[in-house]
């Protein structure tokens, strides 16, 4: 399988002290965002790797397994960070594998870093689920550490919430109460 091959592989991505041989052809094909890099790559230097420094060695080898056999494995354990890798390399049906993950294990442990992520990748349906659950047992949520932590740093997320918990659609920013009471 080309996966599990380093025969003519002629990119390297280095994750900490691990070092994975690729097929540019591969990766540039299944990404638009590895495809700019080594179009750019190929104009401006013969660099022939690429240091990823902000996920592990775990995460960047499952998305190499999608990208190679658009298949995963089991990525409950690494959800969270599979739904950001394959947003920041565009990998939209991983996004969606990854994102159907997180909407099925929510918990009162996990919810509040899951809004976080919904909201940091404009994430709807990962955002609705969210909320449901956080209106569903809010009696429980807040009670919890993560909780007050998340209302400290990102109050503006409580108003939305609130909003879905009363079945009023979001205010457009555009508009305010005070604008429309003047006409």
């Amino acid at each position: 399988m080309m996966f599990d091959s380093s025969l003519f592989t002629d990119y390297t991505i280095k994750v900490k002290d691990k070092e994975i041989k690729v097929h540019k052809a591969v990766l540039a094909a299944r990404s638009p965002v590895f495809c700019k890099l080594f179009k750019n790559t190929f104009e401006k230097s013969r660099t022939n790797f690429i240091e990823i420094k902000d996920f592990r060695v775990e995460v960047v080898r499952e998305m190499l397994r999608y990208i190679y056999t658009d298949e995963v494995s089991d990525i409950q354990n690494m959800a969270n960070e599979i739904f950001e890798i394959a947003n920041k390399y565009e990998l939209q049906k991983l996004k969606s594998i990854a994102e159907k993950c997180l909407c099925s294990d929510l918990n009162i442990e996990n919810v509040c870093e899951r809004f976080l992520l919904s909201e940091a990748y404009s994430s709807v349906e990962l955002k609705e689920m969210v909320q449901k659950f956080i209106i569903d047992n809010v009696e429980n949520i807040i009670k919890t550490k993560k909780w007050d932590r998340l209302i400290k740093s990102h109050p503006s997320l409580l108003e939305g919430l609130f909003l879905k918990s009363l079945n009023v659609p979001p205010i457009s920013n555009n508009t305010s109460l005070e604008e429309e009471s003047d006409t």
